[in-house]
């Protein structure tokens, strides 16, 4: 039985160059999410991506701008 190609894991990686920054990859290394320590806070930022060339389709800021 074949699996959906469409289908695949996503894995928690923390950046290489920011100890604050922790990304949701895909196997090939195509980050789909972030979350990033704000520094001086108990708060993160938050960022959904996608399309190519890799960009920013939401953040926290604007979620919150949707919702409330």
């Amino acid at each position: 039985m074949s699996l959906d190609k469409n289908l695949f894991t996503l894995t928690f990686s923390p950046h290489k160059d920011n100890p604050n920054i922790l990304d949701l990859v895909d196997p090939v290394g195509t980050i789909h999410y972030r979350k990033q320590k704000v520094v001086g806070s108990k708060e993160y930022k938050i960022e959904l991506y996608g399309g190519f060339p890799l960009s920013c389709l939401l953040s926290d800021e604007e979620l919150m701008n949707i919702f409330y």
